[in-house]
């Protein structure tokens, strides 16, 4: 699992991008209380759609 913080930087996008990736449901992701984390896997999976 990784925070949106991590996520940015795997991807290299900026703050607002990755979070939109999340609202929007494009990259799954678990909400716990203000933090949302991402599994690498559906990361993964977000990257081998966009090839």
């Amino acid at each position: 699992m990784v925070t949106v913080k991590e996520m940015q930087t795997m991807l290299r996008i900026g703050r607002k991008a990755a979070y939109d990736l999340v609202h929007n449901g494009t990259i799954p992701s678990v909400r716990i209380g203000t933090s949302y984390l991402i599994t690498k896997k559906s990361i993964e999976n977000f990257l081998s759609a966009g090839s």
